[in-house]
């Protein structure tokens, strides 16, 4: 191979991949360069390993080849790669990753570089999982992979398929976290909530689709406790292509995806049966008793009093004769009532656990009668903080006759959980993954645009140190470690903080805009942060220990608002004289 050729393979090899590869690409480079220039003689120096820079037929080559090859035997029958199908319609990737067939190229040349130097290995170059190639399209699960941004994982062992589970298994590995003061995204997710590791199994079915991810821990790790025990990700309940509640085979429908459900769970369990964990592997999303939340929910509203019910259900229940029964009742009687089912991903505060329905009464009632409100408004805009399932946002949006809806939330999955309702139910929104409304800057996350209703089902207040210096320690060295559902509650001020200095900048300057919060209550710090920011605060609404507070603008807050008047131009001091 001459230099010329090494040069151009490693053009391909550095193609952007992800911010987290842009940052051991500078080496690589350097040492790419010199590599190139050292190559004489490409007979005598590549001459032993020409035959290797042709791509294989199995293995790594496979995972992302465009071409029509397939890789191991299923039971008889060829096993169609995950990642190497045309027949699916790519979907738009976060920005900083790659096209499909950009990806593609990029680890064919990847992998002849690495046949040819195996010390590039050392620099990051890994082949890569394109995740638009996962057949999900459709399904929660497409929202859901997305926010995970599998193309940032290096592939760092070839493709291994188990005779008797029929999954293939590829072992990733994720990039490390550099900044431990902000709350983990996109692949950090994975080691925040699996376990302490770097290194994960992506278990996928004989179809492509994705059905669980394992955290591959060793040694000391397998026994010690993280915080808490560690955890699988089973998304066998995510990849179904969900029905509405109009469908007209809506029993038979749910009654397969349950039946196939049921297949991939087996799978799943058969397969962690052979990483020896035994019982110390959770699945990652359940109660404090153990007891894993549903993955789905039929939401019903009852319009007289504008409150939802809720049904949780997994997709197998539909084969069970009585809970059938249950379902079919949830989604089909009353049919004057906007329903919606509603997925439930790992680390999203679930609304139909027991603990949870009770306490979310008032501020569900608030957020429809609020909203019935803007029917009728023009150019009608609501922002939801913390959006959880989308629930919040669904009730606002049915009740408000179509506004233009708005949602910002500080876990990834909460965010995706969201987009995904909203493809289900049919409602267009607008979605950021932030801690707050306004950035660092004190610059409202959505540029200028204002909104009649702010909701939000805020964490309550925890006292915490009044130190500036003792919050930044505990954010750096406690918070970073902290699981996505510790978000939930035991806030220590900083989101009512940040909150209400938002609310100033956001909220309308008309009589009529409002927030409207769930929090403890006659919670002195509650009305101390609002009044610090200009903003007037009331409880409407309360029931034994919480309370629905709304809050709105005032003249103070109308202030801080203003922009900073510009020095008078020449002309306009001529005038003045």
């Amino acid at each position: 191979m001459s230099g010329r050729s090494l040069m151009r393979l490693a053009g391909d090899a550095l193609l952007p991949a992800g911010a987290a590869a842009l940052r051991r690409r500078g080496a690589a480079l350097v040492a790419l360069v010199v590599a190139a220039c050292l190559v004489a003689d490409p007979v005598t120096v590549m001459g032993s390993v020409g035959a290797g820079l042709v791509p294989a037929r199995d293995g790594m080559s496979a995972i992302h080849n465009d071409s029509d090859r397939h890789f191991g035997p299923a039971q008889g029958r060829p096993l169609q790669s995950a990642f190497a199908s045309q027949a699916l319609a790519p979907r738009p990737l976060e920005p900083g990753s790659l096209a499909p067939t950009e990806l593609a190229r990029r680890n064919r040349s990847i992998e002849r570089l690495t046949r040819a130097m195996p010390w590039l290995r050392v620099f990051g170059f890994y082949p890569r999982i394109d995740p638009s190639a996962i057949p999900c399209q459709g399904a929660p699960a497409a929202e859901l992979i997305n926010a995970l941004e599998l193309e940032n994982a290096a592939v760092i062992m070839p493709p291994a398929q188990d005779p008797a589970t029929t999954l293939t298994t590829y072992r990733i590995r994720i990039p490390r976290r550099w900044t431990p003061w902000r709350p983990p995204r996109g692949l950090q997710l994975l080691k925040n909530e699996l376990g302490p590791t770097r290194e994960f199994d992506l278990l996928f079915e004989p179809d492509g689709s994705l059905s669980g991810i394992i955290p591959v821990l060793r040694g000391p790790l397998r026994s010690m406790s993280y915080q808490r025990r560690p955890s699988y990700f089973d998304l066998t309940a995510y990849g179904l292509r969900v029905p509405s509640p109009d469908d007209p085979d809506l029993e038979g429908r749910w009654e397969r995806l349950g039946s196939e459900r049921g297949v991939k769970q087996r799978h799943l369990r058969d397969a962690l049966g052979r990483y020896g964990y035994g019982r110390r592997l959770d699945r990652l999303g359940h109660d404090p008793d153990g007891v894993p939340h549903a993955s789905y929910v039929v939401a019903e509203i009852v319009t007289e009093v504008g409150v939802p019910r809720f049904v949780p259900f997994e997709p197998e229940d539909w084969l069970v004769p009585a809970k059938r029964k249950h379902l079919i009742q949830a989604l089909k009687a009353r049919p004057q009532n906007p329903r919606a089912i509603i997925p439930v991903f790992p680390t999203v505060y679930p609304p139909a656990h027991e603990h949870n329905r009770p306490v979310d009464v008032l501020y569900l009632q608030s957020v429809w009668e609020t909203a019935v409100s803007l029917r009728g408004t023009p150019d009608a805009r609501i922002l939801v903080v913390g959006p959880g399932t989308g629930l919040d946002v669904w009730l606002a949006w049915v009740a408000s006759g179509g506004a233009a809806l708005y949602a910002v939330g500080i876990n990834p999955l909460e965010v995706a959980n969201l987009r995904a309702l909203a493809r289900m139910a049919g409602f267009a929104v607008h979605t950021a993954v932030h801690d707050n409304i306004l950035d660092r800057f004190g610059r409202c996350i959505f540029g200028a645009t204002t909104f009649d209703r702010v909701y939000t089902n805020a964490p309550y207040y925890v006292e915490g140190p009044r130190s500036v210096i003792l919050r930044l320690l505990m954010r750096i060295f406690i918070d970073w470690k902290r699981p996505m559902e510790a978000y939930w509650d035991g806030d220590r001020g900083g989101f009512m903080r940040g909150f209400s200095r938002g609310l100033a900048r956001v909220l309308k300057p008309v009589d009529n805009a409002f927030a409207i919060t769930w929090y403890l209550r006659n919670h002195p710090a509650l009305y101390e942060l609002m009044k610090s920011a200009g903003l007037d605060c009331r409880a409407v609404a309360d029931d034994e220990d919480v309370a629905i507070y709304q809050v709105r603008r005032t003249p103070k807050a109308e202030a801080g608002r203003r922009v900073r008047r510009q020095p008078p131009t020449a002309q306009q001091e001529r005038q003045a004289a």
